[in-house]
């Protein structure tokens, strides 16, 4: 059967930011092991922090941040954590996006059920929103059993 995916959030306040939230994205799967990712958040207003005018995409270039929690970022690391982006992947003012996958599926040790994917910095009185789609992986014959879309609003207001 189809696995089912849970998306879910927790908001902080941001450090130094007045009147914005860190938000982190985490999504779980109930089958298999997430193992890739095609995703963009979009918002009217997404905080990005650009170190030497460097991207930051992934989190990379957290130790050149004063306040990593100041950025929209993927939570994976491309080279510690054996991250393969595909080409494609930008941010700006008002969204983040990349598509890349764990190298060597269910083996590599990022890959699980429940992961941290994302943080993305808005105004606190702003919605966001998640689109694109999830691999899943089955954990006995690391293959593909599910491209799973996802269309998720983030921070939803009244």
């Amino acid at each position: 059967s189809e696995p089912n995916l849970t998306i879910s959030t927790t908001s902080q306040d941001t450090p130094d930011m007045e009147g914005y939230i860190t938000v982190t994205v985490t999504i779980e799967t109930d089958t298999g092991i997430l193992t890739g990712f095609d995703l963009e958040f979009e918002a009217d207003t997404m905080n990005q922090v650009n170190p030497y005018s460097m991207a930051t995409i992934f989190e990379n270039y957290n130790v050149f941040m004063e306040e990593p929690l100041q950025d929209s970022q993927f939570k994976f690391h491309t080279t510690n954590d054996d991250v393969v982006g595909a080409p494609g992947c930008d941010e700006d003012g008002t969204h983040l996006e990349a598509a890349f996958a764990f190298r060597g599926g269910v083996n590599n040790e990022n890959a699980a059920a429940t992961l941290e994917v994302a943080q993305i910095v808005i105004p606190s009185d702003v919605e966001a929103t998640m689109t694109g789609d999830v691999i899943v992986y089955s954990s006995s014959t690391n293959e593909q059993i599910a491209r799973i879309e996802v269309n998720e609003t983030i921070n939803e207001q009244e």
